[in-house]
């Protein structure tokens, strides 16, 4: 999967309140935004999910390779029936 302009923006757009220690991407595709904003919120513990399986395994390679794993989660879900809460930002 490429990473595109679109992905870039959101990820620069979106926010989170400092200190908030949940943040959920839904969507994820490659992770690209999922890192992004473990790299801007070091106290945070964020969870991509996605219903694509390829999309789900490319995240999972992309974050094993940063050095954010310890606090980025990727799961095959779909945004339906996905049960975990609660999240203090959702992107």
């Amino acid at each position: 999967m490429k990473v595109g302009t679109d992905g870039t923006l959101l990820g620069a757009w979106a926010s989170a309140r400092e200190g908030q220690c949940r943040i959920l991407d839904i969507g994820t595709g490659t992770g690209l935004i999922a890192l992004m904003m473990a790299q801007r919120y070091p106290e945070a513990v964020v969870t991509g999910i996605d219903i694509d399986e390829k999309a789900v395994l490319q995240a999972k390679d992309n974050v094993e390779a940063s050095p954010f794993a310890n606090r980025v989660h990727i799961q095959q879900a779909d945004v339906c029936s996905f049960t975990e809460k609660p999240f203090d930002s959702i992107v």
